[in-house]
């Protein structure tokens, strides 16, 4: 599921690519170089996830402390608890300010929400997975199966996003993958909350728990 997910938030930076044109160029009345331009608030984003990062390290070593010092995997989701509504509120926000009848500003903002909530989910999963199957030593085999179906993935949603938005107007386009988001908010929250139980069932994904 997280390898699912991962595949839908890396196409989408590809279905960004692909709307491109439509919203600022068609719709917002930019030159070609300024719709590209636009792609710099996901840079902008990344410098925030960057700043705010160290806020999640000090979360999740502060649950590990309270739990004598066995890390509790789960924990690398304590901001994401927040962060994952960025998905669905950038989405609809984009999309309901694509039209050309709300400045442009609008849908770049908007994207930068996305470049702040994407990349920070990420770590949180790759991390989570890392924690998940250090003790069975298989956490590069875990990585793998985790990368190697996202790209397959966001190769499709690439195709897709072309379809999309020469056939469906940029609002619905982009509120279709908002709609679709709601199910990474919900996929945050199980992970967080029955993480553990379903670790539980994993001889190789037991972490902190009565390995036999």
């Amino acid at each position: 599921f997280l390898g699912l997910f991962n595949g839908f938030a890396y196409g989408l930076l590809f279905l960004y690519l692909d709307g491109v044109f439509d919203v600022f160029v068609v719709n917002n009345g930019l030159s070609y170089i300024g719709a590209d331009l636009t792609y710099l608030n996901f840079v902008v984003g990344v410098i925030i996830v960057i700043c705010i990062v160290p806020i999640q390290t000090w979360l999740f070593a502060r649950s590990r402390k309270k739990n004598g010092g066995i890390p509790i995997p789960e924990s690398r989701f304590l901001m994401s608890l927040v962060t994952v509504w960025g998905f669905p509120i950038s989405l609809f926000w984009f999309a309901f300010t694509s039209n050309g009848k709300t400045n442009y500003w609008s849908c770049i903002v908007a994207g930068a929400v996305l470049g702040v909530a994407d990349p920070l989910l990420w770590l949180a999963m790759l991390n989570y997975i890392i924690d998940s199957y250090s003790e069975s030593g298989l956490a590069n085999s875990a990585i793998a199966a985790f990368t190697i179906p996202s790209f397959a993935i966001a190769g499709c949603l690439a195709h897709a996003g072309v379809a999309m938005f020469e056939n469906m107007t940029t609002t619905w386009a982009v509120a279709t993958l908002a709609f679709i988001s709601l199910g990474v908010v919900v996929l945050v929250y199980v992970f967080f909350f029955f993480g553990a139980k379903i670790r539980a069932r994993s001889k190789l994904a037991r972490i902190g728990m009565d390995i036999k």
